[in-house]
Parts: C-alpha cells; sequence; structure tokens
C-alpha cells in the first residue's frame, strides 16, 4: 500500500493539486494554502475506494464524519485514492459528477495546511461547504475538457544501480511497483484512465535476403 501511495501521488502531480477557489467575492487558496497538496482541513474522501472503506486522495486531506455534537471525526489513514475534484482536474470526471465537498475552518486542535489529516481523532469547527463552480470561478474551466482528456498514459521505471548490473532479484521490486500502479491506478479511477508501464522491446532485424536472378 505504501508503494503504491507514493506512485499514485506523485503521478498525481502532472496535475493536482492547485487551485484558486473564489469565496465571498474573494480569490483564495483554502484548499491548498501551503503547497500543491489538499490540507488536513479538507474533506477529500475518494470517488472510488481502493483499498479501505474510507479511502482519501493520496494527495492529502481526510475523511470526515461528524458526531452527536457536530464535532469532526477523522477516519483511519487511507491515502489511496483520487477524489472526485482530482478526477476532474485530471480530465477523467465531467463537472457535473463532482459533488460538493466541504473544509473544516478553524479547525481545534489546528489542522495542517498541507498533506494528511491525523487519523482517528476529534476536531472541532466550521464546516465551509465547496463546490466546483467556485473553482472554475477562480481558476477557470479545465482544459481540454473532459470529453477531449488523455485517458492512456505511458509510464517508464528507470533501476538505478551503483556501476553494477541489476541482477533479477534486483528487478523483482520495481516490477511490483510497476504492477500496483497500473492496477490501483485503474482501481482509483475506475477504469477512466490507465497506466502502461511495460516498454516494447524492438525485435532484432532477421538477416536480409538478397533475390537471385534466374
Amino acid at each position: 500500500r505504501g508503494a503504491s501511495h507514493v506512485v499514485l501521488h506523485e503521478f498525481g502531480h502532472r496535475w493536482l493539486l492547485f487551485v484558486t477557489l473564489s469565496e465571498n467575492g474573494q480569490m483564495t487558496q483554502s484548499l491548498n494554502p501551503v503547497s500543491a497538496h489538499p490540507a488536513q482541513y479538507v474533506d477529500t474522501r475518494a470517488a472510488f475506494n481502493v483499498y479501505t472503506d474510507s479511502d482519501t486522495s493520496v494527495m492529502g486531506g481526510g475523511y470526515f464524519t461528524t458526531d452527536p455534537d457536530g464535532a469532526f471525526l477523522s477516519a483511519p489513514y487511507g491515502a489511496y485514492g483520487y477524489s472526485w475534484l482530482d478526477l476532474y482536474l485530471m480530465g477523467l470526471a465531467e463537472p457535473s459528477e463532482v459533488q460538493p465537498w466541504f473544509y473544516i475552518s478553524a479547525s481545534s486542535p489546528e489542522l495542517a495546511g498541507e498533506y494528511y489529516a491525523p487519523p482517528n481523532q476529534r476536531f472541532t469547527g466550521i464546516r465551509k461547504d465547496v463546490s466546483l463552480d467556485q473553482v472554475i470561478d477562480g481558476t477557470g474551466l479545465r482544459i481540454p475538457s473532459h470529453r477531449d482528456a488523455q485517458r492512456q498514459f505511458r509510464v517508464a521505471f528507470v533501476l538505478v544501480t551503483a556501476g553494477e548490473t541489476a541482477s533479477a532479484s534486483d528487478l523483482e521490486q520495481p516490477a511490483l511497483y510497476r504492477s500496483l500502479m497500473e492496477q490501483d491506478f485503474r482501481k482509483a479511477t475506475d477504469g477512466r484512465g490507465a497506466v502502461s508501464t511495460t516498454i516494447d522491446t524492438p525485435q532484432p532485424a532477421g538477416p536480409r535476403r538478397r533475390a537471385i536472378g534466374r
């Protein structure tokens, strides 16, 4: 799971996540105030689960529910998928599929401005609902649109050794990472996108045959 998280996270940085949000007539970076990662206080539950029932975005944020007192409860760690906002920004979801989500303002204990919410903890704060229209107002429409976006991707894995030829056992671990990336990207996107990590090896040319005149 750790390897899957890392490769999907780094691949996600092709698109994710740095957006401007329109809030009450002001342009803010409320979702990502520090870096190209959602803040810990943003609910980034996954569109499609990969490993747990409370998966969140591999990029950051958390999965929050509320208790009878209105406090927010963070789920166990599950940063293994992509949120609906992620999928929209990647070109793998239509705008109409991205339902409103929320973030916790003035959280106590204070949640940080990037990466992952501490698991299994209780927080108080003010719920701030967010819609995709606010992202579009602040950042603009995605270009190209979902209809024309790329869906098939090629990713090369490179193994660097210390001056020695890699052995078969050296290649086993990156082979596992490659397989995981293909498998879990498909799960995280529900088959909307696909990653291929194979490199076709050119076939050696055979001996040339010359025609013999009669």
